[in-house]
């Protein structure tokens, strides 16, 4: 067990060619990339055949000309996707990474906005691509006869190889063009350099100690995905099973048998509504609950209620899961205990695009359940009027080619969240809200809708639960505090609509009893939807 303060030993690189050299020297034959088909067949490959094909890809975008363009990649993730962000990092150009969930119309503007001059695509997005301007190279990526044809392009190219070893790669440079997960507002380009994405990767380490193996179904468009739950995991040398199909996503979480996860909330909430299905099944949900109203000095640190209990979280998690990592969006205190009554440990992170994108996380010496974790080492934090800063090595650069933006987004050196929090004697981080979200009443008083939020999902039949400032007058601050709620559908099935809204009602009088009078819950509404999320499971608020 580590220390609270010492930190874990990790060797750290500049810039992607001195990674891909690192890990191929250290781990060469070490399993690095695994991937199941939609059949459940695996294909998995070596850390030297990973530096081998990025290498080869590099070299192949030299060859062409390429090696200092921009290059949108429109794909799922997949092994193929790895190789080509690296390769493009490797020979110097710019990856930019984009959200497949966007609409067409999104993606195309931003392909616009990046100045993407090459698309790196697969099949998915061959309708979008008839729009596309006939001077802009299309390499196709899932089409894997035709891709692996252009790698062996680059392995044959002698010349274009000498020059990308030879070649000056300024690590502190533009690398990564990442789009941010706006929730209330347009996306941003948000520009990161080598040094910045691979240091915060290899930081995640310096807190959070791994062996074994690793399962992963983040998006790779996302900072979380890439830096989080590949590079820093890649950085020590372990096994990494990637998913980009979320209809195989927990059958391949359960073929694969990992030791660590990878996840947003959303998908932990998804495994133990999967469990507790299980159990309900079994008729002994009751025991279940009772189960972790019990303290767990009652209990020795191997029991479980019953001894299906154990049989049922391997089925669904695999038979070696001990550690979740978690980010993207907050993930209630409550769970997390249920989950470490399970003997899986879940630790919680904070993260924004703008950073790479981790500013801290817990550690698996001392889980401070309800912070967001230690700061990372390469990072500062100060607390000006509630809003975090940050300050350090893997800050963006800025947003691309809007000199206004970025400067609006810094305070000097200190790049502005946004999100509410404060910083406990022990260095904890704690997030309470984020600062454009806050609802402002007309008498000057504010609510953070995550606070209110955050009461009313400890009522067992609330899902999902968004709160918002209602105009009630002629003017915009004259709101009434209301809340929208998606009552969890299995524990709502037999309830008919009065009854679940008279349930909501008195737990709400019960949780207005204890808030002053302006933080009080004035109006609710029963939505019969799951409330709009991104792919991070970020609640749409402006939605």
């Amino acid at each position: 067990m580590c220390n609270n303060f010492e930190l874990n030993h990790v060797d750290y690189c500049d810039d992607f060619r001195e990674f891909i050299e690192y890990i191929q020297n250290h781990y060469s034959k070490s399993d690095a990339l695994s991937v199941y088909d939609r059949s459940g067949k695996i294909t998995t490959i070596s850390y030297q055949e990973f530096g081998d094909r990025i290498i080869n890809f590099a070299a192949y975008l030299q060859q062409e000309g390429l090696a200092d363009k921009h290059c949108a990649i429109i794909a799922e993730n997949s092994i193929e996707w790895l190789v080509c962000a690296f390769g493009i990092a490797y020979v110097g150009a710019i990856a930019v990474c984009i959200d497949t969930e966007q609409s067409d119309e999104v993606l195309l503007k931003m392909i616009t906005q990046a100045d993407c001059e090459v698309i790196i695509y697969s099949n998915s997005f061959l309708n979008l691509l008839k729009t596309i301007n006939n001077e802009t190279k299309l390499i196709p990526i899932s089409d894997h006869d035709k891709f692996y044809d252009l790698l062996a392009q680059g392995a044959q190219n002698a010349s274009a190889r000498e020059i990308i070893k030879t070649k000056t790669i300024d690590p502190y440079a533009c690398s990564f063009i990442y789009y941010t997960s706006g929730t209330t507002s347009t996306s941003k380009p948000v520009m990161l350099s080598q040094r910045a994405i691979l240091y915060n990767a290899i930081d995640s380490m310096a807190l959070v100690k791994v062996s074994g193996k690793l399962y992963t179904s983040l998006p790779f468009y996302h900072t979380y995905g890439l830096t989080c739950s590949v590079l820093n995991v890649l950085s020590q040398g372990l096994s990494i099973c990637i998913n980009g199909n979320l209809k195989t996503s927990l059958r391949d979480l359960a073929l694969f048998g990992p030791d660590y996860l990878m996840a947003v909330p959303l998908l932990v909430e998804t495994l133990y509504k999967y469990i507790s299905a299980e159990i309900h099944k079994l008729g002994k949900s009751a025991a279940f609950e009772e189960y972790f109203k019990t303290k767990p000095s009652l209990f020795k640190t191997n029991s479980m209620p019953f001894p299906e209990l154990d049989n049922i979280i391997k089925h669904i998690c695999g038979p070696n899961l001990q550690m979740i990592v978690c980010g993207g969006a907050n993930i209630s205190e409550q769970l997390i205990r249920k989950f470490d009554r399970m003997h899986i440990m879940v630790l919680q992170g904070y993260g924004i695009t703008e950073c790479s994108p981790l500013v801290s996380v817990n550690r698996n010496c001392h889980n401070e359940i309800g912070s967001v974790g230690k700061v990372l080492p390469h990072y500062q934090v100060k607390i000006e009027d509630n809003e975090i800063f940050v300050k350090g090595d893997s800050v963006m650069l800025g947003y691309y080619k809007d000199e206004k933006l970025t400067n609006e987004a810094f305070d000097g050196k200190w790049f502005k969240t946004g999100d509410i929090g404060y910083q406990n004697k022990q260095g904890y981080l704690y997030i309470t809200g984020r600062k454009k979200n806050l609802i402002v009443f007309k008498n000057g008083k504010k609510a953070s809708p995550e606070e209110i939020e955050s009461y009313l999902y400890s009522v067992p039949i609330v899902k999902e639960v968004i709160a918002y400032g209602a105009v009630n007058g002629l003017s915009i601050d004259d709101v009434k505090l209301s809340v929208t709620i998606y009552p969890d559908p299995i524990l709502t099935q037999d309830m008919a609509p009065y009854e679940i809204l008279n349930v909501l009602q008195n737990e709400i009088n019960n949780i207005n009893h204890n808030l002053p009078v302006y933080k009080q819950i004035q109006m609710v509404k029963v939505s019969e939807n799951p409330l709009p999320r991104t792919s991070l499971n970020k609640l749409k608020r402006n939605m």
